[in-house]
C-alpha cells in the first residue's frame, strides 16, 4: 500500500499491492509514507526452506515447534516476509533486521532504525504487512460464515455496536462483523495491545459508510482506520496515528 498525500482537506490515498507468490519488484515509498503488502502463504516445502532461511534461530524454532502445518507455513510465511521487507528497505539480510519484542509484545525495530514502524497479520492463505514512519497497525481476517457472531459481538463489543449491528440488513451483518472486527484489532495492534479490549475501540459497523472511531477519544486520539476487501473473501483493515482520513483506492 501507498499513501500519498491529498489536497488539504482531502483523505489520504491507500493502495494495497498484491505479491502473487512473492514475484514481483518490491518497492518501499519515502518517508513518510505508508507500505502494506498482500500475498500468498507459501505450501511449497521448496519455498518454505527459502522462507526459513530468511529467519533468525530463535523464529525458526518457534516456527518448527508449531505442530499444524497450516498455521506453522503461516508463521513462517509471515514472518519470513516482513523480514525481506525491511531488509529491502534497511539495505540488510532479512535474517539481519534487529528486530525485539518489547514488554507489551508489541515487536519493534531497535537502535538507529527504531523510527520504522511495522506490523504483520495473516489468515488462512494470506499474510498482510504494513510498514511506516507512524504508530500503524493491520489485521487480515477471511469473510466466512459465522454462525456465533451474534454472541461474539455481544462479548467483544460495545453495546452501541452491538445495537448498530442488529440493525444492519441480515445480508450485510457478516461482513459488519470482519469490518469491525478488523478495524478494531487492527487499532489494538498499532496500540501495542494485542487482542486485549476489543469492546473499548467502537468503531461504525456499517460496510455501507466510510470508516471511522466512534469510541473512547482518549484512548485513539489521533488514530484512524479504513478497511477494504483486497479478494472477494477476506477483510484488511489498517489503523494509522495520523489525523488525516485514509481511503483505499485501485
Amino acid at each position: 500500500m501507498k499513501e500519498t498525500d491529498s489536497e488539504a482537506g482531502g483523505p489520504t490515498q491507500v493502495q494495497v499491492v498484491r505479491l502473487l507468490h512473492h514475484r514481483v519488484h518490491l518497492g518501499f515509498a519515502g518517508p513518510g509514507n505508508i507500505d502494506v503488502w498482500l500475498g500468498d502463504i507459501a505450501q511449497d516445502p521448496v519455498e518454505l526452506e527459502q522462507l526459513n532461511s530468511c529467519l533468525t534461530p530463535a523464529e525458526r524454532d518457534r516456527a518448527n515447534a508449531i505442530r499444524h502445518p497450516s498455521a506453522r507455513a503461516q508463521a513462517l510465511t509471515g514472518r519470513a516476509r516482513l523480514r525481506e521487507l525491511l531488509g529491502r528497505h534497511l539495505h540488510c539480510l532479512p535474517q539481519m533486521v534487529d528486530i525485539e519484542t518489547r514488554p507489551d509484545g508489541k515487536p519493534v525495530l531497535c537502535g538507529p532504525h527504531a523510527g520504522i514502524r511495522f506490523n504483520l497479520s495473516h489468515t488462512h492463505d494470506h499474510w498482510a504487512a504494513v510498514i511506516a514512519t507512524v504508530d500503524v497497525g493491520i489485521d487480515l481476517e477471511l469473510i466466512r460464515p459465522m454462525p456465533g457472531a451474534v454472541g461474539l459481538v455481544q462479548r467483544y463489543f460495545h453495546p452501541s455496536e452491538a445495537k448498530q449491528f442488529h440493525a444492519i440488513p441480515e445480508e450485510l451483518r457478516i461482513e459488519a462483523f470482519f469490518r469491525g472486527w478488523t478495524q478494531k484489532e487492527a487499532v489494538l495492534k498499532g496500540l501495542g495491545c494485542g487482542i486485549r479490549g476489543l469492546e473499548r475501540i467502537v468503531v461504525d459497523l456499517d460496510p455501507r459508510r466510510t470508516p471511522r472511531i466512534l469510541g473512547d477519544r482518549e484512548l485513539v486520539s489521533g488514530w484512524q482506520v479504513a478497511s477494504v476487501k483486497p479478494t472477494p473473501h477476506t477483510m484488511l483493515s489498517v489503523a494509522v496515528r495520523t489525523g488525516t482520513p485514509l481511503q483505499f483506492t485501485a
